[in-house]
């Protein structure tokens, strides 16, 4: 279900249900309700998620996350690793990393301004 496949996705980004219901003016009580299926997505909402997250619609319909949770198999031969993967799903976890990057980084640059800020009004 599309829903399932947006918490996954959700997930993966590090986001709170109550941060994407936030962005999508709801409560958290509704948009769970979203992510169990069990209240009507519209197209225009699933697109405004698909921007919260940063991806496509289409990525959030393909999305299957045994393929995300499952392309690595370690195998242990004369103390070496072999690491058999998929670069494509290996790209998309990358990206998903840089975006919490560069979100970390984002509040980290607003908390500083917001510590001289502070320091300034009250020396």
């Amino acid at each position: 279900m599309i829903g399932n496949k947006i918490r996954k996705m959700r997930e993966l980004r590090n986001l709170t249900q109550e941060y994407v219901a936030e962005h999508l003016g709801m409560t958290q009580q509704n948009y769970s309700k979203l992510e169990k299926s069990e209240s009507f997505l519209s197209e225009e909402r699933l697109q405004k998620i698909a921007q919260i997250l940063e991806v496509s619609i289409e990525d959030i319909k393909n999305f299957d996350e045994r393929i995300v949770f499952s392309q690595h198999h370690f195998t242990f031969r004369e103390n070496a690793i072999n690491v058999l993967n998929n670069d494509i799903i290996l790209k998309e976890i990358k990206t998903v990393y840089e975006a919490r990057i560069d979100d970390l980084q984002n509040e980290v640059r607003y908390l500083r301004q917001l510590v001289a800020k502070l320091l300034f009004e009250n020396p």
